[in-house]
């Protein structure tokens, strides 16, 4: 953190002692001007005060610390990481180079070395809040989340009061899954600021994961009327409204999301997803093709656009991309089973490609059952047995599929009345937004 310094009268004494005076006194008009936030000023003056080879070795690290620190806010990250490396090299226990350098790196998303540099920095000085939040919340990024809670509960113990503590290591029991600490260091923080948009941005993600959808929304809206450009808020209420059923106004959100950052792929994928559960295909084809503009070899997206073809009715469209998002990602199984679904639809023998397939997913864990089912292993019956093993949320997920999968099985099989029955248990009971829900919903007006 940078410190105010006191601008002292200098005075000119003989030739020698007005070098000396000159560099001190570029150095204390260079502090003066970030005081300022004048980092145009600051940087020449900086630079002249280290070229006058008369500063202290403490003022050398002082000045190339300053220096480095406009250079980083300027994005001249090789220059900044020079200044702070010189700086060490003058003074090795200046434990601020260190803690800065490690920012910097940090920008460039260079997480060792800025975790090697916090390190040494924490050698130096153990009781450096910023370091150990900074390096908390740098492990926190990288999901390793027991040290990042190493390094935030010493950095809580030390000022109690620290936001930036109580905000990283909410953030690290979010990662956890532990929403409930999650949510009482956020309570603390909002106690403390309660103008502060991320905190409730980030306590309705806990209380979304925590199936709140209600108190997420209302996390969300406060977060929006204090930021009205806040694009994360409007994607994440747009994912509980998701949640809820509630497609319109996810809708509405997704595509304020996008106004406000365009370049969001996950906004494009949501939406797509929306349109979807809406009957829109166009819109949704239209969304993931833009994803794929913007993550060309993100699975998802592919299997995204072949599920909004294949309820539309575009079963060779479909194939190709299930078969497209099967290539990117061999460990997922549904695009894997919705291709062997399009594959008869366009009346294409797939025994030899959906026994290839099916060898480089888990042969035990759901959904294979289903593979099974289609593969004439196991009657229908005995899938829905299957489908009922696990928790009450997953069993949901799984009776869900198993009636998708069934009624979808028993069109081809021409058992219309049949296919309705289990169509319409699949909207009724699937929890949205998932492929089998809109795809029993796309069943039932065929």
């Amino acid at each position: 953190m940078r410190q105010a310094f006191l601008l002292l009268p200098i005075i000119v004494l003989l030739g020698a002692s007005s070098a000396r005076a000159d560099g001190a006194a570029d150095l204390a008009a260079a502090q003066a001007a970030d005081q300022q936030h004048d980092a145009a000023a600051a940087l020449p003056l900086y630079s002249s005060a280290l070229a006058a080879g008369t500063l202290t070795p403490d003022q050398q690290a002082a000045a190339l610390r300053g220096r480095a620190l406009d250079e980083r806010d300027q994005q001249q990250f090789e220059k900044a990481i020079a200044d702070d490396t010189q700086a060490i090299a003058v003074k090795p226990d200046d434990e601020q180079a260190f803690v800065d350098r490690a920012a910097v790196y940090a920008y460039q998303g260079k997480a060792d070395l800025a975790i090697a540099d916090l390190t040494n920095a924490l050698y130096l000085q153990p009781a450096d809040v910023t370091a150990l939040v900074d390096r908390g919340a740098i492990y926190a990024s990288r999901h390793d989340y027991q040290h990042a809670l190493t390094d935030l509960n010493a950095a809580v113990k030390a000022e109690p009061d620290n936001l930036g503590a109580m905000l990283n290591r909410a953030a690290a029991y979010h990662g956890l899954g532990d929403n409930d600490k999650a949510i009482a260091d956020l309570d603390a923080v909002i106690k403390r600021r309660p103008d502060l948009a991320g905190a409730y941005y980030d306590r309705g993600n806990a209380w979304r994961d925590k199936g709140e959808a209600a108190r997420a929304i209302a996390d969300y809206d406060t977060a929006i009327r204090l930021k009205a450009d806040y694009a994360d808020a409007f994607h994440n209420r747009g994912t509980a409204y998701q949640l809820t059923g509630q497609y319109a106004k996810a809708l509405a959100d997704f595509t304020a999301a996008i106004r406000f950052a365009p370049a969001n792929p996950s906004a494009y994928y949501n939406r797509g997803n929306t349109y979807r559960m809406l009957g829109q295909y166009d819109n949704a084809v239209a969304d993931y093709d833009t994803l794929i503009y913007l993550t060309p070899n993100f699975a998802g997206a592919y299997s995204g656009r072949a599920y909004a073809n294949y309820d539309a009715g575009r079963f060779v469209a479909a194939a190709n991309d299930f078969a497209r998002a099967v290539v990117l990602d061999r460990s997922q199984a549904y695009p894997v089973l919705w291709l062997h679904l399009a594959r008869i639809r366009t009346h294409q023998f797939d025994n030899a490609e959906f026994a290839a397939n099916l060898r480089q997913i888990d042969g035990q864990a759901w959904p294979a059952p289903i593979a099974a089912y289609l593969l004439r292993k196991i009657p229908s019956a005995r899938l829905l047995e299957l489908a009922q093993e696990g928790d009450a949320q997953s069993r949901a997920i799984r009776v869900c599929d198993a009636d998708f999968f069934i009624g979808e099985d028993s069109l081809n099989q021409r058992q219309s009345r049949a296919a309705r029955q289990f169509f319409l248990a699949a909207r009724r009971n699937c929890p949205p937004p998932s492929p089998s829900f809109a795809g029993a919903i796309a069943g039932l007006r065929r």
